[in-house]
């Protein structure tokens, strides 16, 4: 078990249920950060299952666990905020007297083109970023049609020139058609746009990184 705040000398909460018969390791701080210096591979695991189970106590069920229904005017509410914050325990705060204590119930829209101004009855909203990669200012790498960056298997052969014969490998995970440059996240091809998936990509590609830039590369 384990999590972020280990590694930073914070208090870390951490619960867990054994379904099974089982064997924990502990080790100390010092030999934990020792450890993700000297295996790399070990490290990236490590690092991806920390950042997914950060996602999980923030966005998920555990996030809701407690939550603070207060006025912000209210010293109890905010000594409840208080000590949540220093204790770093994801909570949730509602507060009655404000717009964002209460539920969504109309939206906004402003059309650019005309300037006019409409309001609609609304119960959510959901944003979507990342469908537009931004990449017109790339020069060199292999791009789709809609400009998102192609990396490792999505590339055709014809498109590796004599640097790839030279290295004498084709691209590793997350590597785009110019060796030593990675793309990760929204602005990768298939990529699922998420926030949490463009994490966990960025940390699978350091394995990558790794090999590319390590001895007898």
């Amino acid at each position: 078990m384990g999590e972020l705040n280990f590694l930073t000398g914070q208090t870390a909460y951490l619960m867990a249920r054994a379904t099974e018969a089982g064997r924990i390791h502990r080790i100390t701080r010092a030999q934990f950060r020792r450890l993700l210096a000297t295996e790399p591979d070990l490290s990236d695991i490590l690092l991806r299952t920390f950042l997914a189970r950060r996602d999980l106590l923030r966005d998920g069920p555990a996030a809701r666990a407690i939550a603070i229904v207060g006025s912000e005017l209210s010293a109890e509410s905010l000594a409840l905020r208080t000590f949540a914050a220093r204790q770093r325990l994801a909570h949730l705060w509602l507060d009655p007297d404000s717009a964002a204590g209460r539920a969504l119930e109309s939206i906004t829209l402003t059309d650019n083109s005309t300037g006019h101004i409409s309001e609609h009855l609304c119960r959510g909203l959901f944003c979507l970023i990342g469908a537009r990669p931004a990449t017109e200012w790339l020069a060199g790498l292999a791009l789709d049609k809609a400009g998102f960056i192609r990396t490792d298997t999505q590339l055709n052969p014809e498109e590796l020139g004599a640097i790839w014969t030279a290295l004498g490998r084709p691209p590793l995970p997350f590597e785009t058609s110019m060796p030593t440059v990675f793309a990760a996240g929204d602005v990768r091809l298939t990529s699922l746009k998420r926030v949490a998936s463009a994490v966990g990509e960025g940390a699978s590609a350091v394995r990558s990184i790794h090999t590319a830039l390590g001895p007898g590369a």
